[in-house]
């Protein structure tokens, strides 16, 4: 598995950014502090796993000032497989998978193909920091066996160690065969003890609640049968209270309803049948009017409409080149801005160059110069005037040297006189040698060195003497042949400017001086022509622009001014009325269409009006009066009674239904029937109901006081635990407490077990584990260690083999920081070639070798070259000597996220 390229849209930091395609199985990933380096890393972590919040409110790496966050990749499966993986998250997380069999969508779950490595597994085995690269303690290498070995990868599972104790200090708390603590077991025990000897009371305590609760019952009995006859009473006379009140307002209706005669006209016309009437009226007068407003508004859009001419249509033809002119204004004018400067820029650099030809040119400034000038080469010019100074130097050395060689010659040394001198005192110094004399004999040493070096002086200036003679000859006769050189040079210099007289060149002078009077005219001419050209190509595109205004001028039959400007106003202004003519006119038909709408909606609502007028007053003329105003008085009268007759039949429905369902149906019982509708109440019989009323009251309260008595003594007694509940809860205890017992048991045999599984586990794994992990530490040490292993006493004791040395060494404070990070990323990359399963994973290093040496970093290239092979490798650091170093060693390829 291995990636390909990264596309990030928006994710922290990042934006818009997309990585070089990857090529290499080494990248480096080179960066300073916040340049992205740990932005894109939890980008790979996301693609792998998805987000994590998964809400853009709580994902930290949502960009500030949007509301999602995108990233690609593509990985290499193998050498024929590619897939594209996105992720995305808005409101809620999504992805996709893409590969040659089409698109599946991933929403928030992990690769299929790193599903086996759960996010944490992920962080704490492949992405390698240098904080984190220190020794595994025992309960860490427990942690990793129960968590990795054994395939289970989730971090919250224990080790196995810190399992086993937890069940041995579980189990003492259920049960100990000392006497020591309070284990659970020996707590029940006492519990039941003591509550057998509360159940001898609560026996004797739930005899007397059986007779208070017979007791209660039989009052309770007693005041239900006098409850029941005190409600059938006061039913009785609850009923003769409202008969007589519904038996009048039965009457008043039909009375009511006699005097209003027709009711359902009385109900239709509404109360203020003489303001409705007048707010008809006006209604019908405001309708008249605004049809005539209508009317009017009507003629003046067609004046509008009518406005709109053929001169208009024309000119909005032609509207696109008016724009165009428009949208050049700007340009045009600042082309004619420019056209005044440049005006004066080419009167500025004629004066310019006047001045400084007068200046630099023997008898003057002519404009024929002006031509040669810019045809002069730069380069020859250089050429020529250097070999000129160069001639000129040497033609002034040849004729010093000449000045001084009469003066060396008569100080020069003469060698005849120094031989015999030295003979003599080599010959001293032989015979001074001889003596066993200390004296003579250091004395005949000095001797023989002055006559060894006056041999030496006397060859030295021989030899120097016939080099001058030489040398005399030959520089006089150089400065003749120089002198004609120099001609031959100045000749050239002559025809390189072209015969154009510059005061700096003369017969005998030929320096820089010559070159800079050349570039500063040459300059100025070269400006006055780029001058001339853009005066030249301003005045095309203000003829071209003036022109094409005059075309659409006539055209559109519109007399323009002289001024192109002017004319590209009076252009632009004719567009915008004719525009404001035809937006004038579409408007107008829009509202003569909506008012001529409006004025048929008005005649309708006209018509409606009148219909409901003649309505309401042919109904009025069912009511007696001499005229209108009588006819509505006498309706408002029976309006009003019929307002009373439907407040007495809401009265009477709400009468009707407080009485009892059978109140009409038993009415015998309760009244005497009498002539025609009326009826006579029996009142002796109501008087002696409410004195057998009075008497339950009695018999009642008193009966209460004694049922109340009796509850407040069953309450003392329920206080009180009953026999039944400690039986009960003597029986829960004594299953907790065999529950205790089983548990104790379950908990050694599982004890046991897991100490066993473990035992097996580590013969079976560790071994794999701890060899990769030695030979990835062997190649990092240049063998001087050979061997990783841990203690077998389960400690946190790990130890190393060294080269010659038959003893384990144990990694304590004496092993250096950077040979312990050496070995936890040996265990680390061990950990990965035992977790890898179909795909290969990429590992992520970052700044793991910051605290290692110089050798050790050459030997890690090494590493890097073996891990590579397996798989994909991206180093993420912040050191440029650490990344160029890399580069140098290995066949790496490197992003460089400051120039992201």
């Amino acid at each position: 598995m291995k990636f390909n390229r990264f596309l990030i849209d928006a994710f922290g930091c990042i934006e818009d950014w997309e990585s070089p395609k990857i090529e290499q199985d080494i990248i480096i990933i080179k960066g300073q502090n916040e340049s992205g380096k740990s932005t894109l890393f939890k980008a790979i972590e996301t693609l792998f796993y998805g987000f994590s919040p998964a809400t853009a409110a709580n994902n930290p790496y949502v960009p500030w000032g949007t509301s999602e966050a995108d990233c690609k990749c593509f990985i290499d499966l193998n050498e024929t497989d590619t897939i594209h993986i996105g992720r995305r998250l808005l409101s809620r997380p999504s992805g996709f998978i893409k590969d040659h069999n089409g698109s599946e969508n991933l929403a928030n779950r992990p690769l299929p193909m790193a599903d086996h490595i759960t996010r944490q597994i992920f962080k704490e085995v492949y992405a390698l920091t240098a904080d984190e690269l220190n020794l595994p303690g025992r309960l860490l290498w427990e942690k990793i066996e129960d968590q990795i070995l054994t395939g289970q990868y989730y971090s919250f599972i224990r080790p196995t160690g810190e399992v086993t104790k937890g069940l041995i200090d579980e189990t003492k708390s259920l049960w100990r065969p000392d006497k020591r603590g309070k284990p659970s077991s020996r707590e029940l025990e006492e519990k039941i003890l003591s509550l057998r000897s509360d159940l001898t009371y609560a026996l004797k305590n739930d005899e007397n609640l059986y007779i208070l609760e017979e007791k209660i019952l039989a009052k309770q009995d007693e005041i239900h049968k006098l409850s029941q006859e005190r409600i059938s009473i006061s039913a009785y006379m609850s009923w003769c209270e409202d008969i007589l009140p519904i038996k009048k307002m039965e009457d008043d209706l039909h009375r009511i309803l006699k005097d209003i005669g027709d009711v359902d006209v009385v109900q239709e016309l509404p109360s203020d049948i003489e303001a409705r009437l007048k707010q008809i009226e006006s209604e019908i007068i405001e309708c008249t009017d605004n049809i005539e407003m209508n009317r009017t508004e009507i003629t003046k859009l067609e004046e509008i409409i009518e406005n709109y001419s053929k001169t208009d249509i024309n000119i909005l033809k032609s509207g696109e080149d008016i724009d165009s002119l428009v949208r050049s204004y700007g340009q045009i004018a600042s082309s004619i801005d420019r056209l005044e400067n440049l005006t004066r820029q080419r009167d500025g650099t004629s004066t310019i160059i006047k001045n400084e030809g007068n200046r630099l040119i023997i008898g003057g400034w002519k404009d024929a110069y002006a031509e040669p000038i810019g045809k002069i080469d730069e380069a020859s010019l250089r050429r020529y005037v250097s070999d000129y100074k160069d001639i000129k130097s040497r033609i002034e050395s040849a004729k010093a040297y000449t000045h001084l060689l009469p003066q060396k010659t008569y100080g020069k040394l003469d060698p005849s006189r120094l031989i015999p001198g030295g003979i003599v005192f080599t010959l001293l110094g032989i015979i001074g040698i001889i003596p066993d004399d200390t004296f003579i004999r250091f004395a005949g040493i000095i001797s023989l060195g002055i006559g060894v070096l006056s041999f030496f002086i006397a060859w030295a200036a021989k030899k120097d003497n016939r080099d001058k003679e030489v040398s005399r000859g030959i520089k006089h006769g150089d400065i003749d042949s120089l002198e004609d050189e120099r001609k031959r040079v100045h000749d050239k210099l002559y025809n390189t400017i072209l015969g154009v007289p510059f005061a700096s060149l003369d017969e005998t002078t030929a320096d820089e001086s010559l070159i800079m009077d050349v570039n500063t005219l040459k300059r100025h001419i070269d400006d006055l022509e780029n001058i001339n050209y853009d005066i030249e190509y301003i005045e095309d595109e203000i003829e071209t622009y003036s022109l094409k205004a005059k075309k659409v001028a006539k055209g559109c039959m519109l007399a323009l001014s002289g001024d192109l400007l002017a004319n590209i106003d009076i252009l632009n202004k004719a567009l915008e009325e004719s525009k404001d003519k035809r937006r004038r006119k579409a408007e107008s038909k829009e509202k003569r269409q909506a008012l001529e709408t409006d004025n048929q909606k008005l005649k309708d609502r006209l018509k409606e009006l009148e219909d409901l007028k003649n309505s309401k007053l042919l109904k009025l003329d069912m009511f007696p009066g001499n005229n209108l105003k009588e006819r509505i008085k006498e309706f408002l009268r029976r309006k009003d009674l019929y307002l009373e007759a439907e407040q007495i039949k809401k009265q009477l429905d709400r009468d009707r239904r407080k009485l009892p369902d059978n109140c009409f149906e038993d009415k015998d019982k309760w009244y005497i029937e009498g002539d025609g509708d009326d009826h006579v109440f029996d009142y002796e019989k109501l008087e002696s109901a409410k004195a057998r009323l009075d008497e339950i009251d009695e018999k009642l309260n008193e009966l209460n006081k004694t049922l109340g008595e009796y509850n407040k003594d069953l309450e003392y007694c329920k206080e009180k635990q009953s026999a039944n509940e400690i039986k009960g809860e003597i029986d829960s205890l004594q299953e907790e407490l065999e529950d205790v017992c089983i548990q104790r048991d379950r908990l050694t045999l599982l004890k046991n077990i897991i100490e066993a599984a473990d035992k097996k586990l580590k013969e079976e794994h560790q071994p794999d584990i701890l060899k990769r992990a030695s030979n990835y530490f062997k190649i990092i040490t240049d063998n001087k260690y050979s061997r990783i292993s841990l203690a077998d006493d389960n400690s946190e004791t790990i130890y190393v083999s060294e080269r010659d040395n038959p003893y384990p060494i144990e990694v304590s404070e004496t092993i250096s920081r950077g040979t312990k990070e050496q070995i936890y990323l040996s265990l680390r990359l061990a950990m990965m070639d035992h977790l890898d399963e179909e795909y290969r994973m990429p590992a992520f290093l970052d700044e793991v070798f910051i605290n290692w040496d110089g050798m050790r970093i050459q030997n890690s290239f090494e590493l890097l070259k073996e891990i590579s092979r397996k798989r994909q490798i991206f180093i993420f650091t912040c050191h440029d000597w650490l990344a160029h170093s890399l580069l140098n060693n290995l066949k790496a390829q490197l992003i460089d996220m400051d120039g992201k």
